[in-house]
């Protein structure tokens, strides 16, 4: 009889240490290091489980990292934008986080490949070739994803993304020379170095100097 309550006795210490543990009761992802992550660079419980929504490996580095610092990189530069991926590319290519947020600046991703990529990879290229056009042409995006012309003084021109329509469903089409081209009123169209001029339904041209 001893015996017996003993070892009920012992069966619920160890029931009450597992539910005790940290993380057991909210370990819901297939990989056991995603929930981890998820939940050290949160703070809550990943929003998914198995292989579901932030769970999806597929999320962080097309599911593939090198070690569990790498997956908690991918995993905290996953919310940089809405598409998880482009805050990785632009961290492990510039190791910065990307300029803008959700759909705007940098994490517009009608900024590559109007926003058609195969895969990671391809993916990556694409964010490399037009942010590195955009540099070379000294444009850029501020951290509050505002269009920047110019690089200091006087020259230095800054443009709020919301009075450019630049996440117009159309999108953002990389032409040319890679220049950034946005067809429609409003957008931001670069044509050369020079001055910035306003015509047509608010499009700003950037041109050789003169319209």
């Amino acid at each position: 009889m001893h015996a017996k309550i003993k070892l009920v006795a012992l069966a619920a210490v160890a029931i009450t240490m597992v539910a005790a543990s940290p993380g057991s009761a909210e370990a819901q992802c297939a990989d056991a290091w995603v929930t981890r992550a998820i939940q050290e660079v949160t703070g809550r419980a990943p929003q998914g489980s198995g292989n579901s929504g932030e769970c999806n490996i597929n999320r962080y580095g097309a599911g593939s990292w090198t070690d569990y610092q790498d997956l908690k990189t991918r995993v905290r530069t996953s919310y940089a934008c809405n598409d998880p991926w482009i805050g990785q590319v632009i961290w492990y290519t510039y190791s910065r986080n990307a300029r803008g947020s959700g759909t705007t600046g940098e994490c517009n991703v009608y900024l590559y490949g109007g926003a058609s990529w195969s895969g990671y990879m391809d993916l990556a290229n694409k964010v490399k070739r037009a942010l590195d056009t955009l540099a070379s042409q000294s444009r850029s995006f501020d951290r509050s994803g505002n269009v920047v012309m110019g690089t200091s003084g006087s020259g230095r021109i800054v443009i709020p993304v919301a009075s450019l329509l630049i996440q117009t469903s159309n999108g953002v089409i990389a032409a040319g020379g890679g220049n950034v081209v946005a067809a429609g009123g409003g957008n931001v169209i670069a044509a050369g170095g020079g001055n910035v001029i306003a015509a047509g339904g608010g499009n700003l041209i950037g041109a050789r100097g003169g319209p």
